[in-house]
């Protein structure tokens, strides 16, 4: 129920997952151990309360959630087993706030709901593109994983590009200089990116 023990166990899970000498690409693990990782996480995104789980989404993570974002669509995009593949998309609804699982979820306010929008507005274009690869790519994939893919490719672009968000003036307030490096990674939602990337999706 601590933000700590959440931190800790997320970039645990992550770390498990990813390969020791590039952090960017799964690790070399079997099948079982990719999917008992992979159920670890997304237990541990629905176990903790809302509060807290909604701290993931400020901008200071943003390094560490983009990490996890690519490595879960790494294993969804190339990983071989169907398991595996939609246990990582299972994961990624969570992060979106999209579960469609019969678990209760955190229900965010719509302050928190734009604040969440705006840190995953970094990764809607690299979320886009591998999911529209896995929904189009081979179809021996199986009817599970396709739809999974559908429905974090319509779960992100509906968070980010979400009417009510575009027009509230958080969409587009401007990074803390605190924040340092990190804050270069933070999406305004202006209208001019909002027509780029409507435009690319």
């Amino acid at each position: 129920q601590r933000w700590d023990t959440l931190h800790d166990l997320f970039s645990e899970l992550c770390l498990c997952l990813c390969s020791p000498t590039d952090p960017g690409k799964p690790a070399d693990l079997s099948e079982e151990l990719k999917s008992a990782l992979l159920r670890c996480l997304d237990a541990l995104l629905h176990a903790a309360y809302g509060d807290i789980v909604l701290k993931l989404y400020e901008p200071i993570m943003l390094p560490g959630l983009g990490a996890a974002v690519s490595l879960l669509l790494a294993l969804g995009e190339k990983e071989k087993s169907r398991e595996v593949q939609a246990a990582a998309l299972r994961c990624l609804q969570s992060l979106i706030l999209h579960c469609d699982c019969t678990q209760e979820h955190v229900i965010p306010s719509s302050d928190e709901r734009c604040s969440v929008g705006s840190t995953m507005a970094s990764f809607l274009p690299g979320i886009a593109m591998a999911v529209s690869r896995i929904i189009t790519g081979n179809l021996r994939q199986g009817h599970a994983v396709t739809v999974r893919a559908i429905k974090v490719w319509s779960g992100s672009v509906g968070l980010v590009m979400e009417d009510a968000q575009l027009q509230s003036s958080k969409a587009c307030e401007t990074p803390s200089q605190e924040l340092g490096r990190v804050g270069q990674l933070v999406v305004q939602r202006a209208p001019e990116w909002v027509k780029s990337t409507a435009g690319k999706l």
